[in-house]
């Protein structure tokens, strides 16, 4: 078993603390009837395994993304390919829209690329990245087009509503 899996029972109790100890007692008093314990036990175990899953893919998403807007910007190195390719990159690391005066703010890199320039110079490298496909403007937000990443991720299967995965 992988070692981040193999603590995700003693996280487990560690988090449902009171549970823990509740289905401890409920076992020692049963006679020998464990089953809520370990249904009690599994279920936490799942629900750890999902959340890891889904740190995984969180993951796996944000380096595909960066894989994909450095590829874009292979052969681009002047000082304002830079700056845009910084501008892609730290939109895309949020997945909400940003209004476009907070970009600015959005890291210390884009404040330090964009100190001393006008608003024009902003919407310039926006305007190149829509051009791109890597951003989306509207009603004066932006945002990064991770989705457009998608197709080079592994198929990932949805929760099975039915059975309550």
């Amino acid at each position: 078993m992988p070692s981040p899996a193999a603590h995700l029972l003693s996280n487990h109790y560690n988090q449902t603390r009171a549970e823990y100890y509740r289905q401890l007692d409920r076992a020692s008093k049963s006679g020998g009837d464990i089953l809520p314990f370990l249904r009690y036990a599994i279920r936490g175990f799942v629900d750890g395994l999902r959340e890891q899953l889904e740190y995984l893919w969180i993951q796996q998403w944000d380096v595909v993304w960066r894989n994909y807007v450095h590829e874009l910007f292979r052969n681009k190195s002047s000082p304002g390919d830079t700056r845009r390719r910084h501008l892609a990159l730290d939109l895309g690391s949020k997945a909400e829209w940003i209004k476009m005066p907070a970009i600015h703010e959005l890291t210390p890199r884009l404040a330090k690329a964009y100190a001393g320039r006008t608003t024009k110079t902003l919407n310039r490298d926006i305007n190149a990245l829509v051009g791109m496909g890597l951003v989306e403007r509207k009603n004066g937000k932006v945002r990064a087009r991770r989705e457009i990443v998608s197709g080079f991720l592994p198929l990932r299967k949805p929760p099975d509503e039915a059975s309550g995965e």
